[in-house]
């Protein structure tokens, strides 16, 4: 929190995307389960590899639950097939790893562990993007975060990437929003302390 004061703009948002989704995810998976797995194996808890966490929309602001990403278990029952938009992701234009939020069958609102890498599903003679970044955002500060537009064209996520349970992804969210909020708190009293030296 106040540690990061006086630092460029965005370097503690930056830190903060960093923490949560290793911490959050051991905490709601469990320290072993197949997601837990993931972040430990995938880079994100060496910092080899960047997170982002997933959840506004251009129609779903504070009322995340109003969200239109959806997630469609595909005919084999091994993916959920992503398709959708969200809007002002911090990291978004570098992340590699996304805490995307989606409802199953347009219903249940749920949390998913989503690879920038995954290309999208081939239908017919075309094949979905996956997942693509927007340009970065023109902001009055946090200048070295990156702030974009994300768009999910018919990304594949396995099953085993479902991030607790199925219509509880407003769970996960809370959890990680409560965090930030008390993080950002004491990121604010940092800098208000230097402005006032």
């Amino acid at each position: 929190g106040e540690r990061f004061q006086g630092k460029p703009g965005g370097v503690e948002v930056f830190a903060f995307q960093a923490a949560w989704c290793s911490r959050m995810i051991r905490r709601i998976a469990g320290p072993s389960s197949t997601q837990t797995g993931i972040v430990m194996s995938s880079g994100l808890a060496s910092g080899e590899l960047i997170r982002a966490f997933a959840l506004t929309e251009p129609e779903a602001g504070s009322d995340a639950l109003a969200a239109r990403t959806t997630a469609t278990l595909s005919a084999d029952g091994r993916h959920y097939v992503l398709r959708g938009q969200k809007l002002w992701i911090t990291n978004g234009g570098f992340a590699d790893i996304f805490t995307v939020f989606a409802k199953v069958d347009g219903q249940h609102f749920t949390a998913f562990i989503v690879e920038r890498a995954w290309p999208g599903v081939s239908s017919g003679k075309e094949r979905g993007m996956g997942v693509v970044n927007g340009a970065d955002e023109n902001k009055l500060g946090l200048d070295g975060s990156s702030t974009t537009a994300l768009m999910f064209d018919d990304v594949p996520v396995p099953v085993e990437n479902v991030l607790g349970t199925i219509g509880e992804g407003h769970k996960v969210a809370l959890n990680i929003l409560n965090i930030g909020r008390v993080k950002l708190g004491t990121r604010n009293i940092g800098g208000a302390k230097q402005a006032l030296n």
